[in-house]
């Protein structure tokens, strides 16, 4: 199986999956073909993804410019980095993680519509 692939089969690629962050509910990613859209924590957000058996790598992002407190802005911000800097993924049957091309751990989503 590819690093993509889960036990299960159940979740073969990304498109047409969700995910939420579990630390900040409003976080979130949706796939769909080859676009990602989502909620940064304030602002919502879109742009393409390429998914290789390797990895995952987010482009050509566009945000809103709305402004909240400046907590969520900062939660937004690392939540935005950690999209960028995406690398490597791991994928199970109920959790997205996202990595650095040094395997460092950027992020962990849970699938919004898991059991």
């Amino acid at each position: 199986m590819g690093l993509l692939e889960i036990m299960m089969a159940a979740l073969v690629s990304l498109t047409g999956s969700s995910w939420i962050s579990p630390e900040n509910g409003r976080q979130s990613l949706e796939f769909k073909s080859s676009l990602v859209s989502g909620n940064a924590g304030c602002n919502t957000f879109r742009g393409s993804y390429t998914q290789t058996e390797n990895g995952l790598k987010f482009t050509n992002f566009a945000t809103t410019r709305m402004a909240c407190k400046p907590a969520i802005m900062e939660q937004e911000f690392k939540f935005l980095a950690s999209l960028q800097n995406t690398a490597k993924v791991e994928l199970s049957a109920t959790t997205l993680t996202l990595k650095d091309s040094q395997g460092t751990t950027l992020k962990v989503l849970n699938r919004k519509n898991a059991g």
